[in-house]
C-alpha cells in the first residue's frame, strides 16, 4: 500500500508495508522509519534553500487529496499523535524504536482511505538557524576588518586612517553582498511554497 506525502508543494508516494491479516508484516516502527526517509527525500528535492533557510518539523497531519488529482492537498483532516517532544508533536518520528514492536495503530490510521487522504509534514522556520545565517555577513565583515587592520597596520606598518577606511569599505561590500544573497534565497524559497 502507498500513501501520498506532502512537503510544501512537493509530493511523494510513500510505500507502507502492511498486511491486515498478518501481524508480522507492518508495524508502527517500520511506518515511522519510512515516513522519516520520505521526509528526507522531500527535503533533498527542495535543494539548497533547505540549507540556507532551514525549517523544523512540528507535526504531521492527515490531509485530503483534492478529487481528480494525486498530488494536490486540500483541508486538514486531523493531526497524527506522534508523541510530545520538546516543542513539537513528532517525538515518535524522531525515535521510532521506543514504540512497542507489535504496535499497529498508527499504521492503520495512516492507511485509512489512502486514495483520498495523504500525509502533510508541517514545518516552521528554525529561528536559531535563520538568526545565525542572517548575522553571518555582519560577523564575516567584522572578521575582515580585524584581519585587514591587524595585517596592514601591525605587519606592514600602514597608515592607520587609510587602512581603517579601506577595511570598513571592504566590510560594507561584504555585508551588502551577503544581505543580497540571503534575500535572493528568501525570495526563491517563498516562490517554491
Amino acid at each position: 500500500m502507498a500513501v501520498f506525502g506532502f512537503l510544501g508543494q512537493a509530493s511523494l508516494s510513500m510505500p507502507i508495508l502492511f498486511d491486515p491479516h498478518d501481524n508480522t508484516i507492518g508495524n508502527d516502527r517500520e511506518t515511522l522509519k519510512m515516513l522519516g526517509m520520505c521526509l528526507s527525500l522531500l527535503q533533498v528535492e527542495r535543494g539548497f534553500t533547505e540549507l540556507l533557510l532551514p525549517r523544523t518539523l512540528t507535526r504531521v497531519d492527515r490531509v485530503q487529496i483534492l478529487p481528480g488529482t494525486t498530488n494536490a492537498m486540500g483541508t486538514r483532516v486531523n493531526t497524527l499523535n506522534l508523541g510530545r517532544g520538546d516543542s513539537n508533536n513528532i517525538a515518535d518520528l524522531e525515535r521510532p524504536d521506543r514504540l512497542p514492536a507489535n504496535q499497529r495503530t498508527l499504521t492503520t490510521t495512516i492507511l485509512q482511505n489512502p486514495d483520498t487522504i495523504g500525509i502533510e509534514f508541517v514545518r516552521v522556520r528554525d529561528t536559531f538557524a535563520v538568526t545565525a545565517i542572517s548575522l553571518s555577513p555582519f560577523v564575516a565583515s567584522m572578521l575582515f576588518v580585524a584581519i585587514w587592520m591587524g595585517l596592514f597596520i601591525g605587519k606592514f606598518g600602514g597608515d592607520v586612517q587609510l587602512v581603517t577606511q579601506t577595511a570598513f569599505s571592504g566590510a560594507a561590500y561584504i555585508v551588502t553582498a551577503g544581505a543580497l544573497f540571503i534575500a535572493l534565497f528568501a525570495y526563491l524559497d517563498s516562490q517554491s511554497n
